[in-house]
């Protein structure tokens, strides 16, 4: 009891283990409609903020967080540059004499 006459209640660690295991247990059960409703939300939002704020969330939970260029990064190679250059690879200019074309690694 407090000096004010309140009451509180002190909890032992098991109880708050217990405690902690039944809210794991219900975020459990709900998950599927949790997941459900966040995809409701990103395809039918009220705004599109609200619909990309969702679908950024999607994706990073999908596929991890994706980071951007490194804004103190300057002078370094365009991210662009690189994730395109995995994509397709320019011919080498004894290539293109030859006629290739870009192609895939």
């Amino acid at each position: 009891m407090l000096d004010d006459g309140t009451e509180i209640e002190l909890f032992s660690f098991n109880s708050a283990e217990v405690y902690a295991e039944e809210a794991q247990r219900v975020f459990l059960k709900n998950a599927k409609r949790a997941a459900e409703q966040i995809v409701e939300i990103a395809t039918k939002g009220s705004t599109d903020k609200v619909r990309l704020d969702a679908s950024r969330y999607i994706v990073d939970r999908a596929l991890g967080r994706v980071v951007g260029p490194d804004p103190n990064a300057a002078g370094k190679d365009d991210p662009w540059k690189d994730l395109m250059g995995s994509i397709t690879r320019e011919p080498s200019a004894a290539e293109r004499a030859a006629g290739h074309q870009p192609y895939r690694d």
